[in-house]
């Protein structure tokens, strides 16, 4: 019963691009960043896929890169799109951008299977050919979604493809095992962004975003956000799965409990 309805949800994820439509037709609740604003979080770039369309992703180490599955994989085959097809634009906005990487390898969750929608599994890792310079500071992960922790998202939503938007303290409603589901508004374009806690004042990446539990459809898909755990342990498997690999994750936000 589980799997069937994280199946069904699955099917609500988007990441096609065509013509924006305005933040005032989806009534969203997300803000667009404002450029002073914007260089807090310049982990946070686009994840641009030659032929395919675009979604959100994270840099989480100088090399290491977090995303939804389903945004690196062909749906045609099934299988991950060739790496070099995948560009990581950190702090993209308006058509410039704080620095570029080409992915070099890229790992699916086990278990992973687009055709079966298994969202549980919907996350990634891309291995970028080399690191991003150190003026982009990567953001840590942790032990996952704390209940009593608001969320916040940051995504280049289809109706603000060109800037990115935040949404501050929206909610965890509920979860099935890994699949998180959430008060936090959603458009095409949001699949792979990160949802962020603040642990110790300090933000943490505890889930991706992986689908839009629609309210309306027209005249975009548009409604809360479904996303993945992204739980230290689950990472660390993931991680495990890049070939010949010699480093190790990078350490994870501790918060004393």
């Amino acid at each position: 019963m589980i799997r069937t309805c994280a199946n069904i949800l699955f099917g609500l994820a988007l990441m096609a691009v065509s013509a924006p439509v305005s933040a005032n037709e989806t009534g969203s609740s997300r803000v667009m960043l404002s450029v002073q604003e914007q260089k807090n979080w310049q982990a946070i770039g686009r994840l641009n896929v030659t032929g395919i369309g675009y979604c959100t992703a994270t840099a989480i180490g100088p090399d290491l890169i977090l995303t939804a599955a389903h945004c690196v994989v062909d749906k045609r085959t099934g299988n991950s799109v060739r790496p070099d097809r995948v560009h990581f634009l950190a702090g993209f906005r308006a058509g410039t951008f704080a620095a570029h990487g080409q992915g070099r390898e890229i790992v699916l969750m086990q278990g992973y299977n687009r055709s079966m929608r298994t969202v549980d599994r919907d996350i990634a890792f891309i291995r970028l050919a080399a690191p991003l310079p150190s003026t982009i500071t990567p953001i840590s992960t942790g032990r996952g979604v704390q209940p009593e922790l608001s969320l916040h998202t940051l995504s280049y939503g289809l109706d603000r493809a060109q800037i990115p938007s935040i949404e501050r303290d929206c909610r965890l409603q509920s979860r099935i095992g890994a699949v998180i589901y959430t008060s936090c508004d959603g458009v095409p374009g949001v699949s792979g962004a990160p949802v962020i806690q603040l642990v110790d004042g300090k933000p943490v990446v505890v889930a991706v975003a992986s689908a839009v539990m629609a309210r309306q459809k027209a005249p975009m898909l548009h409604g809360t956000v479904l996303a993945v755990d992204a739980a230290e342990h689950r990472l660390e498997i993931l991680f495990r799965q890049f070939e010949g690999t010699d480093v190790s994750m990078p350490d994870p936000v501790r918060d004393g409990s």
